[in-house]
C-alpha cells in the first residue's frame, strides 16, 4: 500500500518515518481515501504506546504521511527473544493503547505482532497501522458487506464472520499474541484462511499444559466466542496480568521456552499478511468444510536437500466436519482415497526399502477417513488398506516413529529405482474398528512437556493397532485435555459390546467414561467453568447418548442452568449498577438481581460482592448530596445504603453526619419559632421598623430557616402596609410625610422592587407640584407671542422684553432674572421679577441705557430660592 522512508524533518531537525503511497494505488480513489483516514485517525490518538502522526498531506500528486520514528523492531522479529515478563509487559502496553482508542471510539482490527513495534531506547511498545482502523459506529465505509477484513490467525470469531466488531474484537486479537508470547504458537492453525476462520469461530479455546496453567484464566476470558464474556476494556486484562507475579513467571519461564523452541520448527508463520477475504456464513461453514475436504486434506511431497534417504512429507489436516456428512463428501473423500493408493503404488516403484514411516500415518488417515464415512472395514474391498497398514506400521515400529522435519527443496535429486518389497496380504478382525481420531494416538516421539520439564517418550506410549481396549484406554486417558477422541471411544466400546468375550471389559469402560465426566462435570462446576461444563455435556449427548440420559447427568444439566441462571442476573446486576439502578425502579435494579442470586445460592461472592457495591455507591451519592447541601436527599441515600448493608461504615458514618444537620436544623426551626412570634408582636404593637420591630425580626427568622413562610407572609404584610401609606401621602399632597415614611421602610425593605417603583412615583410626584416655569420668550417689542420656537431678535436698541409662562405658584413670589453673555462669562444684568397668582403669563423689560445691546449671542436664567427654574438662549441681530 506504502513505502515507508527514514526522513528528517529539517524545520525541527528531527527523524521521521515518511510513509508514501504507491502512485500505482491512486488510480483506485478508495486507496487515497483508506491513507487519509488511516492521518486523521491516528492524528486524533495522542498516546505513549500509539505511534505519533505530525503531517499528513499530497505533494505532486503524492500522498505523504509523517509519523513518529520509533528505532527498533517489531514483535515479529523480536518475540523469540523476549522473556516471558518482557512479553507480558508488551502485552500491556497493547491493552493501554487499545482501552485509549476504544474511549475514543476507534477500532484498530489488525493487532499482530507485524504492528506492534518495540521502541530500542525506552522498551514500550507502539501499536502501528491504523490502516484499516475504522471509528466504532460507523455503519458503511470502505469494507463491503460479507466480507472479512484483518489477519487470519488473529481475527476474532465475529472479525471473521464479516460482522460488525468493537474494540472486544482487538482485545480478542491481542490474546491471540498473548497466546503466541506464552506457548510459542498461535492457538489456532490450519492451511488456509477459511479453515483458520472456522477454527476461531467454532473450536474451544486451547487447555493449556500444567506448566502454563497460571495463564489459563486470562487466556479462556479474552478468546472467548461470545464478546460479552471477555474483557470489557484494556485495563481489565492489565489489572488480571498485573496479578501475575515475576516468581511465577520464573517457575514456568525456562519450560515456556524451551516448548516453544520445541515447537517453533513444527508451526506454521502465525505472522502472515493481512488478508481481505470472503466471510465465514455460520450457516454455510459446513458447507464450506466439505467442499474443501479434499483440496485441505492433500498430501505434499518434499525431498530432501541432499537428495539421499526418504521422503518427508506435510500433511493438512482439515477442520473436523460431520462424520456421517452428505454424499458429495463421500465422494471426496473416495477421491482422497484413490489419490492416495495411487500415491502408494508409484511410491513403492521408486522408494527403498524400508517403506517409509510417513505412510503409516496416511494409511490410519485413509481408515480415519472411512470410520468417519460409516463404511464398513469388515469388507473384503478394503483389505488392501490394511495389507499397507501392515507393512507400514511394522516399518513405523522398526524406526521408532519418527519423522524428518520438513525441507524446502533447492534441487530435485534423482528419483531411487530400488522397489520395496510387497507385504503378505492381512485380512483386519471383526471388532477392528478404528476410532475416527485414530492418528491422534499413534506413536508420538516429540519430547513430552510435564510439570518436570521436558523428558523423552516412551519406546511404545501407544499399543498395538489391533488390540482395541489399548487404544481406548489411551483415549480415555487423553480426555482431560481433549474430547476430540470421545466419538473414537465410544466407537469401541460399541463394537466391543457386540463380542460376548468383551462385553464386560466393554462395561467397564463405559463405567470409566461415566466416572471421567461425574468427576470432570463436578470439578468444571466448582470452578465455575461454565463452558467447560456445557463443553462436557455437549460431548457426552453426542458420543454417549444413553449414558448422558441418566439422572446424574440430568442433574448436571439442572446445575448448568441453574449457574448460567446466576451467572445472567450477575451480569444484569453489574449493568444495572453501572447505570446507576441500585434499588429502583421495581423490577429493573441491582439489589433484585443480586438478591435473586443468594436466594438460589446464599454464599455466592459475587452477588454479596455486588451489594457491597451498590452500598458504596450510595455512599458516594449521598457524600455529592451533602456537598450540595441537600441534606435530606443525603438522607434518602444513606437511608436506602443501610437497608442493603446495615453495617456499612462509610454509610454508618453518613448517618451520624446527617443526623447532626437534622439536629441542627430542628434547633434553628425552634429559633425561628421563637422569631416569628416575638415579630408579629411587634407587629401588632406598632413596631414595625428599626433594629427592633418587625421587619428586622422578620428577616433574621429568614436567616435561620429560608424557607419559613410565617416569616415570609410578615414581611409582606409590612411592604404592603407601607406602599398603602406613601400612596395615600402623594394622593393628599402630602409628600414630607410619604417621605418620612419611604425614609424608615427604605434601609429594610429597599431591595424589595415595588418599594423602589413606588420611591420614582414619589419623586416624580413631588416634581410636578412644585413652582415652574413653562416657556421663555425674548423680543425688541410687545407684545410677545409664546407660539413656535424661539427666533432672532431684531431691532433691539436699549431695551428687550421677556416673557415668561408659570404654574404652581400658590403664593406671589419673587423671581430673579439674569442675562449673561453667549459664552455666560459676563453677567449682564439681574432683574427681579414678581410672579402673582397660580399660573399665568408675565412680560418684564431689561434695559442697557448707556451701552445699548450689540449683535451677538445672550443666556437668560430665571431662579427660584438659588434654584434654577429655566434658562433661555436667544439671538439679537443687527
Amino acid at each position: 500500500m506504502a513505502t515507508v522512508y527514514l526522513a528528517i524533518q529539517e524545520s525541527f531537525e528531527r527523524e521521521v518515518a515518511l510513509k508514501v503511497l504507491s502512485p500505482e494505488l491512486l488510480k483506485d480513489p478508495a486507496f487515497g481515501e483508506r491513507f487519509l483516514r488511516e492521518a486523521k485517525i491516528v492524528s486524533r490518538l495522542v498516546h505513549p504506546n500509539i505511534v505519533t502522526v505530525y503531517d499528513v498531506g499530497v505533494h505532486e500528486g503524492h500522498h505523504y504521511l509523517s509519523m513518529e520514528y520509533v528505532p527498533g523492531k517489531d514483535l515479529k522479529a523480536k518475540r523469540t527473544g523476549l522473556t516471558r515478563a518482557q512479553g507480558l509487559q508488551v502485552v500491556r502496553d497493547i491493552a493501554r493503547a487499545l482501552d485509549y482508542a476504544a474511549r475514543k471510539g476507534y477500532v484498530h482490527r489488525d493487532v499482530k505482532p507485524e504492528n506492534i513495534m518495540l521502541h530500542d531506547e525506552d522498551g514500550r511498545a507502539v501499536l502501528m497501522d491504523f490502516g484499516i482502523a475504522r471509528p466504532t459506529g460507523l455503519e458503511q465505509g470502505m469494507t463491503q458487506t460479507g466480507t472479512a477484513i484483518g489477519t487470519p490467525h488473529y481475527m476474532s470469531p465475529e472479525q471473521a464472520k464479516g460482522k460488525p466488531v468493537d474494540a472486544r474484537s482487538d482485545l480478542y486479537s491481542l490474546g491471540v499474541v498473548l497466546f503466541l508470547l506464552i506457548t510459542g504458537r498461535v492457538p489456532y492453525d490450519a492451511d488456509s484462511a477459511v479453515a483458520v476462520g472456522i477454527k476461531h469461530v467454532a473450536e474451544p479455546v486451547p487447555r493449556m499444559a500444567a506448566p502454563f496453567k497460571i495463564f489459563q484464566p486470562v487466556i479462556d476470558k479474552i478468546l472467548a466466542k461470545n464478546p460479552d464474556n471477555r474483557y470489557q476494556t484494556g485495563m481489565e486484562l492489565v489489572e488480571d496480568l498485573d496479578q501475575i507475579s515475576d516468581d511465577d513467571l520464573r517457575r514456568v519461564d525456562e519450560l515456556i521456552e524451551l516448548a516453544a523452541k520445541r515447537l517453533q520448527d513444527n508451526q506454521t508463520d502465525p505472522d502472515s499478511p493481512t488478508l481481505i477475504s470472503s466471510a465465514l456464513d455460520e450457516n454455510q461453514t459446513g458447507e464450506i468444510q466439505a467442499a474443501n475436504t479434499a483440496e485441505q486434506d492433500a498430501v505434499a511431497m518434499h525431498w530432501p536437500q541432499s537428495g539421499q534417504g526418504t521422503p518427508v512429507r506435510t500433511v493438512v489436516q482439515a477442520p473436523a466436519s460431520n462424520p456421517f456428512g452428505a454424499s458429495h463428501w463421500l465422494r471426496n473423500t473416495a477421491l482422497f482415497l484413490l489419490l492416495v493408493v495411487s500415491a502408494v503404488f508409484f511410491l513403492r516403484s521408486y522408494l527403498p526399502a524400508p517403506w517409509p514411516d510417513q505412510v503409516t500415518e496416511w494409511h490410519h488417515r485413509g481408515l480415519d477417513q472411512l470410520v468417519q464415512a460409516g463404511l464398513p472395514l469388515d469388507q473384503p474391498q478394503w483389505h488392501w488398506l490394511y495389507e499397507l497398514g501392515g507393512a507400514s506400521h511394522s516399518t513405523d515400529r522398526a524406526s521408532g516413529g519418527q519423522t524428518e522435519p520438513v525441507q524446502t527443496p533447492q534441487t530435485e535429486p534423482e528419483k531411487p529405482s530400488v522397489a520395496a518389497p510387497s507385504p503378505a496380504p492381512k485380512t483386519p478382525p471383526a471388532s477392528a474398528v478404528l476410532p475416527a481420531h485414530a492418528d491422534k494416538v499413534l506413536a508420538d516421539t516429540r519430547p513430552v512437556l510435564t510439570d518436570d520439564g521436558l523428558r523423552a517418550p516412551a519406546e511404545d506410549p501407544v499399543a498395538p493397532m489391533d488390540d482395541p481396549f489399548a487404544r481406548a484406554d489411551a483415549l480415555l486417558a487423553g480426555l482431560a485435555t481433549d474430547l476430540s477422541g470421545l466419538t473414537a471411544l465410544a466407537d469401541i466400546y460399541r463394537v466391543q459390546m457386540e463380542v460376548p468375550e468383551n462385553r464386560a471389559r466393554a462395561q467397564q469402560g463405559v463405567e470409566s467414561v461415566r466416572a471421567f465426566f461425574t468427576d470432570a462435570l463436578q470439578q468444571a462446576l466448582d470452578q465455575r467453568d461454565l463452558e467447560r461444563v456445557r463443553e462436557l455435556l455437549d460431548a457426552a449427548h453426542k458420543a454417549f447418548p444413553a449414558l448422558a440420559d441418566e439422572s446424574r447427568f440430568r442433574r448436571f444439566e439442572r446445575k448448568l442452568e441453574a449457574a448460567e441462571a446466576i451467572e445472567a442476573l450477575l451480569a444484569q446486576g453489574k449493568a444495572q449498577l453501572a447505570r446507576d439502578a441500585l434499588s429502583s425502579p421495581a423490577g429493573d435494579n441491582a439489589v433484585e438481581s443480586y438478591e435473586a442470586v443468594l436466594a438460589k445460592e446464599p454464599d455466592n461472592v459475587q452477588a454479596l460482592a455486588g451489594l457491597k457495591a451498590v452500598a458504596d455507591r450510595y455512599q458516594v451519592l449521598a457524600a455529592s448530596r451533602l456537598k450540595d447541601g441537600d441534606w435530606l436527599s443525603a438522607k434518602g441515600m444513606v437511608t436506602r445504603g443501610l437497608r442493603i448493608q446495615p453495617k456499612h461504615q462509610g454509610l454508618l458514618a453518613q448517618s451520624e453526619q446527617v443526623a447532626r444537620l437534622e439536629q441542627q436544623l430542628r434547633e434553628r426551626q425552634a429559633s425561628a419559632q421563637a422569631g416569628v412570634q416575638s415579630a408579629q408582636s411587634a407587629l401588632a404593637a406598632g413596631n414595625v421598623f428599626g433594629t427592633s420591630g418587625a421587619v428586622a425580626q422578620f428577616q433574621q427568622v429568614l436567616a435561620l430557616d429560608p424557607q419559613n413562610q410565617a416569616a415570609k407572609e410578615g414581611l409582606a404584610i409590612v411592604t404592603q402596609r407601607t406602599l398603602d401609606n406613601v400612596r395615600d401621602f402623594i394622593n393628599q399632597d402630602q409628600f414630607g410625610r410619604a417621605s418620612s415614611e419611604l425614609a424608615l421602610a427604605e434601609p429594610l425593605l429597599g431591595q424589595d422592587p415595588q418599594i423602589r417603583a413606588l420611591k420614582n412615583e414619589l419623586q416624580q410626584a413631588i416634581a410636578a407640584r412644585q413652582p415652574r416655569l413653562d416657556d421663555v420668550r425674548v423680543g425688541a417689542v410687545q407684545p410677545l407671542t409664546f407660539d413656535g420656537r424661539q427666533g432672532l431678535v431684531q431691532g433691539v436698541d436699549r431695551t428687550i422684553y421677556i416673557g415668561v409662562q408659570f404654574s404652581n405658584f400658590d403664593t406671589a413670589a419673587v423671581v430673579q432674572a439674569v442675562l449673561f453673555d453667549g459664552a455666560r462669562s459676563i453677567q449682564i444684568a439681574q432683574v427681579p421679577v414678581v410672579l402673582s397668582g397660580k399660573q399665568g403669563e408675565k412680560i418684564f423689560r431689561i434695559d442697557r441705557p448707556v451701552e445699548g445691546f450689540s449683535a451677538g449671542g445672550y443666556n437668560i436664567d430665571l431662579m427660584l430660592d438659588n434654584r434654577l427654574l429655566i434658562s433661555q438662549r436667544f439671538q439679537i441681530v443687527e
